[in-house]
């Protein structure tokens, strides 16, 4: 199972994040870069960890180091 941040944390990185443009690296190497439009934890499929969302496509177990505003 992946490692849980708390709300708190979240809830900053969403007031940082959210609505902007942003790159995200998913752990394999690639980078994905676009508006985030959700970041937190999937209730329905929690070992999915971190979850960011960028134009519709949701970048799993993601590191908050891996993230940056574009």
């Amino acid at each position: 199972m992946a490692k849980t941040i708390s709300q708190e944390i979240v809830n900053q990185l969403q007031e940082q994040f959210l609505g902007k443009r942003i790159s995200v690296e998913d752990g394999k190497g690639k980078t994905w870069v676009g508006e985030c439009q959700f970041i937190g934890h999937n209730q329905y499929i929690p070992s999915w960890g971190l979850q960011v969302t960028i134009s519709r496509t949701p970048i799993t177990n993601v590191k908050i180091k891996w993230i940056e505003l574009k």
